[in-house]
């Protein structure tokens, strides 16, 4: 009977350890980025998502190139763009001018695997030297 205890204690815990590690999802949906000007950028969105651009300042003018394809919204301080996909597969650009930024997105609306939920765009970075974070 001990022995039989000692069992299904180890596969217990086996089996709570087990469900986990699978509570977080793959890496790949948080970005950090530090973009050069010259640089166009992927966010790939899905309907009944929100992708969250952070911005190290103020947004000065968002665009995009296709308003039915994308819904984006500016956040009430200024430094986030959200963006929310109002069909299921398509594909437009965004741009983002902060005052010493200009940012370049295309926009991919895909399947919720590939949703990007945030892109930190990184205030500690020189953001004209071209360095860049992990593309995908």
């Amino acid at each position: 009977m001990r022995v039989f205890l000692i069992l299904a204690v180890l596969l217990g815990c086996g089996t709570a350890h087990a469900s986990v590690e699978t509570r977080y999802l793959q890496k790949g949906k948080i970005w950090y980025e530090f973009p050069a000007e010259d640089d166009v950028l992927r966010i790939y969105v899905s309907p009944g998502y929100v992708t969250k651009v952070e911005l190290p300042e103020s947004a000065d003018l968002v665009l995009v190139g296709n308003a039915d394809l994308l819904k984006v919204e500016i956040s009430s301080d200024k430094r986030s763009v959200i963006l929310k996909a109002l069909v299921e597969e398509g594909k437009t650009n965004l741009l983002v001018d902060t005052l010493t930024l200009h940012l370049n997105y295309e926009v991919i609306i895909k399947e919720q695997e590939l949703v990007d939920y945030r892109v930190w765009i990184d205030p500690f970075k020189n953001f004209k030297t071209g360095l860049k974070g992990e593309f995908k």
